[in-house]
């Protein structure tokens, strides 16, 4: 076989590889669809990321963040995910997070679950949370995945 006749080969194969990944009714969930890193991050509030993820369907997704507090002080981040659910309403849920007093514990985990109505996006904003008089704003380092759980005609889990 000649050369251009195996790279014709290879081209078909793999075109036919997608086309049949992409049909698929029965891919596996979860699915990592999103991920961000903000590292040393110094937070003023505000958007850190208009549109984090836009789903091109339908579906239930889980956010999960992860963030550290690199600067030794007693702040902490304060996420907030902004997203429209299936019944085009605007949904917020925030993730307040302050550290404990002298530094034991500078980091922060939390998960949400929500319906995310395609086309519309899941934003992210964030700002900083101090205890009084805790002095200047760290530097800090948030880390967020977004997963595809499930499609409204997928039936659930795979």
């Amino acid at each position: 076989m000649t050369s251009s006749r195996r790279v014709l080969a290879l081209v078909v194969l793999v075109v036919l590889v997608i086309a049949v990944l992409a049909e698929n009714p029965h891919r596996s969930f979860p699915l990592v669809v999103a991920k961000q890193s903000l590292v040393n991050q110094t937070l003023q509030g505000g958007t850190i990321n208009p549109a984090l993820f836009t789903p091109v369907e339908d579906g239930t997704y889980r956010v999960s963040a992860y963030w550290t507090n690199n600067g030794g002080s007693s702040c902490g981040i304060a996420p907030r995910f902004t997203w429209t659910d299936n019944s085009n309403s605007s949904q917020q849920d925030s993730i307040y997070y302050i550290p404990p007093f002298y530094n034991q514990q500078p980091y922060g985990q939390a998960t949400l679950i929500m319906h995310i109505k395609a086309n519309t996006p899941l934003s992210l904003t964030a700002g900083s949370a101090c205890i009084a008089n805790s002095g200047t704003l760290p530097a800090l380092t948030l880390d967020v995945t977004v997963e595809q759980l499930s499609t409204d005609d997928s039936g659930g889990s795979q």
